[in-house]
């Protein structure tokens, strides 16, 4: 018979690789924004988004967030939890981003500063649609609950099904002043 004594080593081991698998657990559980029940556009960058939206006819929710910012860990559960998100989520093309630089870090994405997290909609054609704010002061895009972004997510559905794009009704207006020439 051999008798076994645990090393103390391997107790350590075992410890700090169970913390490691924590922490890595959680760190990825911090960036799930109901990855699951919401489809997101994760290729292609803001092109890709425009691409969907012109098939589809949707409009674009984007979610522009940071890793380390504490006013988004906050959001992201409410975020992730919500059944109405989800729900409204499928008549959007559902954009997030939190990388510095990139498509998404000009001044179309900052309307109003670069604070976090903000969220923005535009129509099927990429017009922003400025009018849909969750407050009236400098953060006009900084949605803190659930409420405010499915209040939002109505009224950008509203506003892009209501018309035409920009750009098809300038066409459109183009080609009266064609015809009135004639």
């Amino acid at each position: 018979m051999v008798d076994v004594i645990p090393d103390r080593r391997h107790g350590r081991s075992l410890f700090i690789l169970t913390l490691l698998l924590l922490a890595l657990s959680a760190s990825s559980a911090e960036e799930d924004w109901n990855d699951a029940g919401i489809e997101w556009v994760k290729e292609g960058g803001w092109q890709g988004a425009l691409d969907r939206a012109g098939e589809t006819g949707r409009p674009i929710l984007l979610l522009v967030h940071r890793t380390w910012c504490g006013a988004c860990k906050q959001l992201r559960p409410r975020f992730a939890e919500s059944k109405e998100i989800e729900r409204l989520a499928g008549d959007f093309v559902m954009v997030r981003t939190h990388e510095e630089g990139g498509d998404f870090d000009g001044d179309l994405f900052k309307p109003d500063g670069g604070y976090f997290p903000r969220i923005l909609f535009f129509d099927s054609a990429g017009n922003f649609l400025e009018q849909v704010t969750q407050r009236e002061d400098k953060y006009k895009y900084f949605h803190y609950e659930e409420a405010s972004i499915v209040k939002a997510m109505g009224q950008a559905s509203k506003l892009n099904a209501a018309g035409k794009p920009k750009e098809t009704a300038e066409e459109d207006k183009e080609d009266e002043n064609d015809k009135e020439e004639l």
